[in-house]
């Protein structure tokens, strides 16, 4: 009953933000809102009234990828629906739905439909600008200090974190030794890292994740290979990529990620 109460809490919360151009949506520890050229905006810690996200580059909700070529969101508009949202992109040929639900632990958010699908490469969430870098969760998607936690799950086995820099889809992996800075050792430190669900940045942080589109067959660098043969697979393509996104207390972290793995 208490479940119920806080979802339409929420659903009430939506409706109002919807009047001013802007969506917000709550979990219990932490505000997200997005704005009308479908960014994100804010990412508050409701306990503290602190914002986290990183005001020095954009964070769009979703971006696309058609002929190797990125085409951020540009646009957000109200489907009728409580928890359904187009978005538009700035190549001005693509309009997608995106299902947004709030939870007590997360906000989940599921792309349910977008035009000609078949002809994208993929789509990727974010990236997500945080102003936090004190301890960065390169594969579980957290970054963290002493006061607050952020993060990024996917929601399916399409759903990839990080950012696809191979087209293979591995995950690179750095070694302190091949920087040749043994000084130092600080210096090598900040890149011994492994996958890019979170990336430290100069500014603090990003969050990050994507689907590719696996309908066609393709022939990509991989295995020392410069033309491997990646056939076409029939997995859902791009429809269905989903995330969540949370906040929370530090200590409270894995019992959050918990929680989004059992809904």
């Amino acid at each position: 009953m208490q479940k119920q109460t806080f979802i339409i809490l929420i659903f009430c919360l939506l409706l109002a933000a919807c009047s001013s151009n802007t969506i917000q949506f709550e979990t219990e520890y932490i505000s997200i809102t997005i704005d009308k050229h479908g960014q994100i905006s804010k990412w508050v810690d409701l306990s503290e009234d602190t914002d986290y996200l990183a005001k020095t580059t954009p964070s769009p909700l979703l971006q696309i990828r058609k002929d190797s070529v990125y085409y951020s969101v540009t646009g957000l508009e109200a489907t009728g629906e409580a928890n359904q949202f187009k978005l538009l992109f700035e190549n001005q040929k693509h309009e997608a739905l995106v299902s947004i639900i709030a939870k007590p632990s997360h906000i989940s958010f599921t792309l349910t439909h977008i035009s000609d699908a078949d002809e994208l490469d993929l789509v990727l969430w974010g990236p997500y600008s945080t102003s936090i870098d004190k301890t960065i969760g390169e594969i579980v998607g957290v970054v963290r200090d002493d006061q607050y936690a952020l993060g990024i799950q996917a929601l399916n086995i399409r759903t990839l974190g990080g950012f696809p820099r191979q087209e293979s889809d591995q995950i690179k992996s750095y070694n302190i030794f091949e920087t040749n800075s043994y000084v130092d050792i600080a210096d090598s430190i900040k890149v011994m890292y492994r996958g890019e669900t979170a990336k430290r940045t100069s500014y603090g942080s990003i969050l990050q994740a994507y689907t590719r589109n696996r309908h066609h067959e393709r022939i990509i660098q991989n295995w020392n290979h410069d033309h491997y043969i990646a056939p076409a697979f029939e997995d859902g393509g791009v429809l269905g990529s989903s995330i969540a996104l949370f906040g929370c207390p530090p200590e409270k972290a894995l019992t959050v990620i918990s929680q989004i793995e059992v809904d």
